[in-house]
């Protein structure tokens, strides 16, 4: 999904939002947080 955001042009800021039962909201958040910088960092192929 981020490919295609980035390969739009799009660079501003991402929204997140977390309704999962697993985590509450907050540690969605910040797992979603710390699954797109982990994309990031990753060279894409």
């Amino acid at each position: 999904m981020m490919k295609i955001v980035v390969a739009a042009g799009c660079l501003g800021y991402v929204g997140i939002e977390y309704e999962g039962k697993k985590l509450s909201s907050p540690g969605g958040i910040l797992a979603a947080k710390k699954l797109l910088e982990k994309v990031r960092q990753t060279p894409s192929a």
